[in-house]
């Protein structure tokens, strides 16, 4: 729903008639994203559906955008359609008074077109629920956030509106972080991320996140081998035959190895040791 004058108002009316237009909506069994939101893109060819306020043109792909920002929303589809990234699926939350952050979330998991899930926030409606709800979708793909911020005309000004810029900050940091998701200070950086796993070829199984499994470690196949090296070609026939016929010196190394390397070092030891008492005489 595009219209304003609902919960975004923060008024008392507006709210009021925010919480009828639910009411109405779940009474039909359906579900509400808005009010003052900038519509929904989705590009699957099974349902080819672009309801947005304004004209973007839009490629097909794999990357998820969200946005709680209409005016960003159409940013952030700018910025894909300019760079030729393709989305499957696209939508503005505006108000969220039922569609939420973590439900996009959710209905991108389940979406096996999108393979890289990009979102622009705000706030978090349940921060408590967030964590667990990117956490379980980013062991499946990667989620991209920037945060952004809302002005509050009651804020204090000055000193005490910078620090609380800070406190915000690292409260959202702190909380993507913990969600397993990768945050961002710009469009631009989120694209440029986001431009870079789209287009990576598929992978199947699980996405294992840093410290999962140890730090920052992967299960290694017992047959595997180290990058560079080739694989080691089998002994054939009896490991001593080359050292046949060359006297009785190969055969007592071939009895007791490691006594013959012994006396060996011992030998030259000696050598060494009556070369240096002879130079030392002389």
């Amino acid at each position: 729903m595009v219209s304003t004058g609902f919960g975004d108002t923060d008024e008392p009316e507006g709210r009021a008639r925010e919480d009828a237009l639910l009411a109405e909506v779940r009474a039909h069994g359906l579900r509400l994203v808005g009010p003052n939101a900038l519509g929904v893109v989705n590009t699957d060819p099974a349902v080819s559906l672009q309801a947005l306020i304004g004209r973007v043109p839009v490629r097909a792909g794999g990357l998820g955008l969200s946005s709680q920002s209409g005016a960003l929303g159409l940013a952030l589809l700018g910025h894909a359609a300019g760079r030729r990234i393709g989305v499957s699926s696209f939508l503005a939350l505006g108000n969220r008074a039922d569609v939420s952050t973590n439900d996009v979330l959710e209905h991108f998991a389940d979406d096996e077109r999108t393979t890289v899930v990009a979102f622009y926030v705000e706030s978090f409606g349940n921060p408590r629920r967030f964590p667990q709800v990117a956490r379980r979708v980013s062991r499946r793909k990667p989620i991209l956030a920037v945060k952004g911020s809302r002005r509050d005309a009651d804020a204090a000004p000055g000193k005490l509106r910078i620090a609380a810029a800070l406190t915000d900050a690292a409260a959202t940091e702190a909380l993507l972080h913990q969600a397993g998701v990768l945050g961002v200070e710009s469009t631009q950086t989120l694209f440029d991320a986001a431009e870079l796993l789209e287009r990576q070829p598929r992978r199947s199984g699980t996405v294992r996140r840093p410290g999962e499994g140890g730090p920052g470690r992967a299960p290694v196949p017992r047959n595997a081998e180290p990058p560079g090296c080739s694989r080691s070609t089998p002994l054939t026939g009896s490991p001593h035959g080359s050292l046949r016929g060359r006297g009785s010196e190969a055969r007592v190394a071939r009895a007791r190895p490691l006594q013959h390397r012994a006396g060996r070092l011992r030998q030259a030891s000696a050598r060494q040791a009556g070369d240096d008492l002879g130079a030392v005489r002389r």
